[in-house]
């Protein structure tokens, strides 16, 4: 059964039972009523007759011919004709009954009816006749006489049977009334329930768009339909928020594989620029002629360009590790601004308070920011001009747009004056590889939204027409203090001791060993880790040790450095190993004292990285 049939049939007979009692009730005191008045009417006729036959009887009293029978006789005579005259129509009918029963005058009664007994043992009373559908009363006389007044039954209920008729009627017409209201009321109740049921299977089918507008029949409605509508409201919110997390997963998972792929070439790229570079440093400490050492200063610059753009690679591949420490905001702007724009017609305007909260960060990779945004502002400005540096403290409460963890953070302001960034880029320019210039790589702004994402902040870009544009990165304040560094002592590498160097590049190997050889180190190469074992194991045996082992991190098809440096601890525990890779990420490079090792080597490296090195393991060598 629907539920607007429901409510008619309930609101119907809730309806029709409360008309029918309250009529019902209504009848029983009308019917009491109006059979008391009827009563007390007659009852006066029946007093009226009375009251003259007792008048002649005080006539014939008073005269003293009381007991005469022949007064009596007439008396009796002339009242029975003014009974019959004045009293008696078609519906009622008198009677005189003397002291015997008899009847004297009048109609006839039939005194064996039960109810007539008591005619006799009461000098007045009411008594109905069910044979003649009469109805009864009586009182005595001074003559001991009973006069009885009999009116129809149907005459003496009339009043009340139309009373009763009228009754019904009502009672039709305000059930009938009631039906339509009944009516009314559940369809209008049903229609809203309806139009709630179906925005509850609209929501329910994902039409977010469904909302209930209707005028609430009740209070009760209003509560359901502000509460669904609130519902709605806020599973708004949350496909909202849904759809922005998952396009921002889909970035992140593009970004990710990009990023494997580029770390992949840039681990590639480091081994080459690694034989590049280092090869160049050796031949410019052979002092070449004049005309050729142009060529190699060009060419050196050159492989630090191409240094620069694997370090993107790897920042944007997440194979940077970051390298904390509590720092100063100030002292990278100023210093990347007045740096970075060395030669150009642009410079910098700062706006730098001197409570500055400090940030927990990898300076260098932040420094890398700083500078893409000051060069990206610079290239937005070819005639040049201000670009405006600013930073202040601020505080990120629950509920941020920028869907930043709550806390206190250090928010970077840098705006150029260009010609802004169109809308349809906007969403655009942290993709990787993006760029709208002639010349670039359109790594600046992925690069440095990967390192902000990994130090836990965020960066924001406002665009404003023929105006130019400005990023805002926010970084999260630390709670440490800044450790100011100190000029460490360099100690000077004299020379000498045995190195074993492990790499599967012959190329690698060869500039190693010539660099080695320059600070006079006596070198045995191996290819792999298990040749680097037996070499070292050969040496143990005859007496010797190698001062320090460099071992490649990853060897295709053979043992590498983590593998090799667990086999040579057993063999010789005091074992002084530097492990090299251009996977600066991986956790052996991170963490390299937790696997043995004294030190690590990123690729490429210069010579004075080496010298460095060597210097902190062996100092004492000569």
């Amino acid at each position: 059964m629907k539920l607007r049939t429901r409510l008619y049939i309930f609101s119907t007979l809730s309806i029709g039972i409360t008309t029918y009692a309250l009529l019902f009730a209504g009848l029983i005191i009308i019917n009491r009523v109006v059979f008391n008045l009827n009563q007390r009417m007659l009852s006066k006729e029946v007093q009226n007759i009375v009251g003259d036959v007792n008048e002649r009887y005080q006539v014939l009293k008073d005269s003293g011919v009381a007991d005469i029978k022949s007064y009596r006789d007439s008396v009796m005579h002339d009242i029975s004709k003014k009974i019959k005259r004045e009293y008696q129509t078609a519906s009622r009918k008198i009677s005189l009954i003397d002291g015997k029963g008899q009847t004297v005058a009048g109609y006839n009664i039939d005194l064996s009816v039960p109810a007539a007994k008591n005619i006799f043992s009461r000098p007045s009373g009411f008594f109905e006749e069910k044979k003649d559908k009469m109805v009864c009363f009586y009182a005595s006389t001074e003559f001991e006489w009973k006069v009885v007044l009999f009116i129809k039954s149907s005459e003496y209920y009339a009043k009340s049977n139309l009373y009763f008729k009228i009754a019904n009627v009502i009672g039709v017409a305000i059930l009938i009334i009631s039906l339509s209201i009944a009516y009314f009321i559940s369809s209008r109740l049903s229609q809203q329930i309806f139009t709630i049921l179906d925005c509850v299977k609209k929501v329910a089918g994902g039409e977010l768009n469904s909302k209930i507008t209707i005028k609430p029949f009740s209070e009760e409605i209003k509560e359901l339909q502000d509460g669904l509508n609130t519902m709605i409201d806020k599973l708004q919110q949350r496909e909202m928020e849904r759809e922005i997390a998952e396009e921002e997963t889909r970035k992140h998972q593009k970004i990710e594989t990009l990023g494997i792929l580029a770390g992949g070439i840039a681990h590639d790229f480091n081994n080459i620029l690694t034989a590049i570079r280092g090869n160049l440093q050796l031949a410019l400490l052979q002092n070449p002629g004049e005309e050729l050492k142009p060529f190699l200063i060009d060419t050196e610059k050159a492989s630090i360009r191409a240094i620069d753009l694997t370090r993107q690679l790897l920042a944007f591949s997440k194979g940077a590790p970051l390298v904390r420490k509590s720092a100063s905001v100030s002292d990278i702007l100023l210093h990347s601004g007045n740096f970075v724009l060395r030669g150009t017609k642009s410079k910098c305007e700062f706006s730098l308070p001197e409570n500055l909260w400090k940030v927990n960060i990898d300076v260098s990779q932040i420094c890398q920011v700083v500078d893409n945004m000051i060069i990206n502002g610079n290239q937005a400005m070819p005639s040049g001009g201000i670009i405006e540096v600013k930073a202040a403290n601020t505080v990120m409460h629950p509920e941020n747009n920028l869907r930043l963890t709550p806390g206190r953070y250090v928010a970077i302001s840098i705006r150029d004056h260009g010609s802004g960034i169109p809308p349809e880029n906007i969403e655009k320019i942290f993709e990787p590889f993006f760029t709208t210039k002639t010349h670039g790589n359109g790594l600046g702004l992925s690069t440095s939204y990967s390192i902000v994402k990994k130090h836990g902040g965020t960066i924001n870009v406002e665009s404003y027409f023929q105006k130019g544009a400005e990023f805002t990165t926010y970084l999260p304040a630390s709670n440490e203090k800044e450790l100011l560094p100190s000029e460490a002592e360099q100690t000077e590498y004299k020379g000498g001791g045995k190195v074993l160097v492990m790499d599967d590049q012959e190329s690698i190997r060869s500039l190693l060993g010539k660099m080695l050889s320059a600070m006079n180190c006596k070198c045995e190469f191996a290819e792999n880790g298990r040749e680097a074992i037996e070499i070292y194991s050969g040496e143990i045996k005859d007496g010797h040790k190698f001062d320090i082992v460099i071992m490649d991190l990853t060897v295709p098809g053979g043992m590498g450095g983590k593998d090799t440096m667990d086999h040579l601890l057993k063999i010789d525990p005091q074992l002084k190993a530097v492990i090299a890779s251009g996977y600066s990420n991986d956790p052996v490079m991170t963490n390299f004292k937790e696997y043995g090792f004294s030190a690590k080597l990123d690729k490429p490296f210069r010579l004075n990285d080496l010298r460095k090195i060597l210097s902190d393991l062996m100092p004492n060598t000569a």
